[in-house]
């Protein structure tokens, strides 16, 4: 485990306050072929190549409503990556660990060393004055790596992802595979923007790849309305000489205004953007609707944390403090729907002690205040969203957003509720309203349903006997249609839950890219 991390973690990011010293570097250019296999989102009805209007509009429409895509395809190849090692210059302060850098969308290596303007902005001086050693690579398709692949179905997160395992890989394990001629057995990764993406999507894969990681301009949600904002064209449209013959797909902001209000806030030199958008990178279309792949949590680091947040607006734009990043990071969200009950409150009050974080839903204001004042020690780690009608399409948008597990617990329905067919109705919608957002939001990997041992439970079995998933409560469901109004409230309700069930499983024959769990407590 690395030692004594924080500190110098926290120096780091307070780079820009605490300025440097004029201690030297020895920094050396350096190349690695890299062989690596990823597997690719295939967009589809891809823009023609020399459209610019129709590039820009891809792009635009992409982000909005999602981009169309079938399915994934397999990418393979060997590729070109290079980048620049630093060493400290004292072998007294050495500390013998390697900081890895990832850097943004329109970015490339250089963003680390504050641009080349001077030392204020220089993460890697920094750096090698307290003793690290440092690697800033240019990722596929930007900097001067000269291969500029295909820009919608090569150059994606995925395989940005795989490149970067593969260059770890050859730098823990052996000096003759690698250009640093040397091996490291304690790597911490440094990313920022889209490369805190590229990292994530590296950890949850490879969690062992690093040791610990510092994310910047990072978080699971993604705002789509902030991302169309960003005003990408192609960039050679807008520096025709310095990226003259470059695919069209591989775009920039266009102008210094909109890179301006992207990427600064608060204090900063007024020269650096400005020199920002004299040598800006660019960034493939496909690499930037790839970047859910980066939005889902990685479960299975275990190391050191520290993260660092965007202002809201942003496309990443966090909304929860950033004490809570180290859960979205190896834990994840969870949505709890009827957070008012009885069974929620303690779902919640345990999820939140096991270190995640909670999202629930409550029909009113004062169900919300209910919740908040019968967990009081929790509140601070929960937040809540109001549906008044669950039943709605579309009712569980807002609240979906950013989740990566949902807890279905509220039901419409109860024992006081009399009309089987409206009862009926009310529960399979509110469980085809909830799937249906959940289909559309990237960053759900699981939802559960809490059902009931009465969806399976009949009467005419006789004992002993083997219940299944196979096995449905039909008796409850004829009852209610012969005797109606005059049915018991019991059988309702078994009814109703078998049909809330039963509509919940309807959407996994349509192939979620989540997983799917009912609950049949007895």
């Amino acid at each position: 485990m690395l030692p004594s991390l924080s500190r110098p973690s926290l120096w780091l990011l307070c780079l820009p306050l605490i300025g440097t010293t004029d201690a030297q570097q020895y920094c050396s250019k350096v190349t690695f072929h890299v062989r690596a296999t990823a597997e690719n989102m295939m967009f589809v009805d891809l823009p023609e190549v020399t459209n610019s209007t129709a590039i820009a509009e891809y792009l635009a429409n992409g982000f909005s409503n999602g981009p169309p895509t079938n399915g994934t395809l397999i990418i393979s190849g060997e590729f070109e990556i290079g980048g620049t090692y630093c060493q400290p210059a004292s072998s007294e302060a050495d500390t013998g660990i390697l900081q890895y850098f990832i850097h943004g969308a329109t970015y490339n290596q250089t963003m680390w060393t504050g641009l080349g303007i001077d030392n204020e902005y220089n993460w890697v001086l920094f750096a090698t004055n307290h003793g690290y050693h440092t690697l800033t690579l240019d990722s596929l398709g930007h900097g001067d790596n000269h291969a500029r692949p295909d820009p919608y179905l090569v150059v994606q997160n995925a395989l940005q992802a795989e490149i970067n395992h593969n260059i770890i890989s050859a730098i823990r394990n052996s000096s003759m595979t690698n250009p640093l001629n040397r091996t490291f057995d304690n790597i911490v990764l440094v990313t920022h923007s889209y490369g805190s993406s590229t990292g994530v999507s590296l950890v949850r894969s490879h969690p062992t790849d690093i040791d610990a990681f510092v994310i910047t301009g990072w978080s699971t949600s993604l705002s789509r309305n902030a991302a169309v904002r960003q005003q990408f064209i192609p960039a050679v449209d807008v520096h025709p000489n310095r990226f003259a013959g470059l695919d069209k797909g591989y775009v920039t902001h266009m102008t210094e205004m909109s890179r301006k209000i992207t990427f600064y806030a608060g204090n900063f030199n007024l020269i650096v953007p400005l020199e920002d958008y004299v040598v800006g990178d660019t960034v493939g279309v496909g690499e930037i609707l790839s970047l859910v792949g980066g939005l889902a949590p990685a479960r299975g680091f275990e190391g050191p944390i520290l993260a660092h947040g965007r202002e809201p607006g942003m496309i990443t734009a966090a909304k929860r403090p950033f004490k809570h990043m180290i859960f979205l990071l190896r834990s994840c969200t969870v949505l709890v729907t009827g957070a008012h009950g009885y069974l929620a409150g303690r779902t919640i009050a345990a999820v939140i002690e096991a270190g995640f974080l909670v999202h629930g839903t409550v029909r009113s204001p004062p169900a919300a205040e209910t919740v908040k004042n019968s967990i009081s020690r929790f509140s601070d780690d929960l937040e809540t969203t109001q549906i008044p009608n669950i039943t709605l399409s579309g009712a569980f948008d807002e609240a979906m957003k950013g989740v990566n597990v949902i807890v279905h617990l509220a039901s419409p329905s109860g024992f006081k509720l009399k009309d089987p067919e409206l009862v009926m109705k009310i529960t399979t919608s509110s469980i085809d309203s909830l799937m249906e957002s959940a289909m559309k939001e990237p960053t759900v990997v699981a939802v559960v349903l809490m059902s009931s041992m009465g969806t399976m439970l009949d009467s005419t079995k006789e004992a002993p006997y083997q219940y299944t998933e196979e096995d449905w409560d039909l008796t409850a469901i004829e009852a209610a249609k012969k005797h109606g109004m005059s049915c018991l409230g019991g059988l309702v309700y078994r009814a109703s839950k078998v049909g809330a069930e039963r509509a919940f499983w309807s959407f996994k024959d349509r192939k979620p890219s989540f997983s799917m769990t009912a609950i049949n407590p007895a």
